[in-house]
């Protein structure tokens, strides 16, 4: 039976393409199925969507108890079983769509949410070149940006506000001027320890130092040793220290 609202080609080979990323990346975090073929999405939001998802286009199917999904094919035959389905609708692409911004841009960060214009990591190009034809990204060369028509999905798990700005921009932002300026003060001794670890190939020795350093505002010439050992929890994000190491590395 052919799908009330068929999809285009373009949109089913989208719908195969981002059925077999969920199908792997299940299987990758949760481990293949056990001898029952049964697959447990532990209760968490992304894994639920992922695995309705799937369930819609006859990959898996619901068990008994929400949690439980039975795999009725292999991970590797995904996109073969998904492409040659004329039964799949605009709305399971749209639950499809909104599995993917839960898992390869929310949980799994295979692929930037910026609004910005982004190059597609290793092992999505295949992904973005559908979803650019399909007017989910517009194309520009090798790198994408999101355009208006997914922001239902990236404002649905809060990788958008609801002025569809890009809260992982903002939070990059945020980050960027928080280590400009421990870059401009911190101290040159403290300096010249953290290259040495970087140096070492210790990026976590790195941060130690740094965290040791930083009281949240100002920086320590002394070491504060009762970091690391409970005593004073580090007011340090570690995003904000790894842009830092990344101004020192250059």
């Amino acid at each position: 039976m052919i799908a009330d609202h068929a999809l285009t080609l373009p949109e089913r080979q989208l719908a195969a393409e981002i059925a077999g990323l969920l199908a792997e990346g299940l299987w990758r975090d949760l481990g293949p199925p056990d001898d029952r073929c049964e697959i447990y999405n532990i209760g968490m939001s992304n894994y639920e969507a992922a695995c309705h998802a799937l369930n819609l286009v006859d990959v898996y199917r619901q068990g008994e108890h929400y949690t439980v999904h039975q795999a009725l094919v292999p991970s590797e035959a995904v996109r073969t079983h998904v492409a040659a389905l004329d039964t799949v609708s605009k709305e399971d692409l749209a639950c499809m769509l909104s599995a993917f911004v839960a898992n390869l841009i929310g949980h799994w960060g295979a692929i930037s949410g910026t609004r910005e214009t982004f190059a597609a990591p290793s092992g999505t190009t295949k992904v973005m070149k559908l979803l650019a034809k399909c007017d989910y990204a517009s194309q520009t060369g090798d790198t994408y940006q999101w355009t208006d028509k997914m922001s239902v999905f990236m404002r649905q798990w809060c990788i958008w506000s609801d002025a569809d700005f890009s809260l992982m921009d903002a939070a990059h932002a945020r980050h960027s001027a928080q280590s400009n300026v421990m870059a401009a003060t911190m101290p040159e001794i403290v300096k010249k320890s953290v290259r040495a670890e970087l140096a070492a190939g210790s990026v976590l020795r790195a941060i130690s130092v740094i965290k040791k350093h930083w009281d949240g505002e100002r920086w320590l010439e002394l070491p504060n040793h009762s970091q690391g050992e409970g005593k004073s929890p580090s007011r340090l994000d570690l995003r904000t220290a790894k842009a830092l190491l990344q101004k020192l590395e250059r």
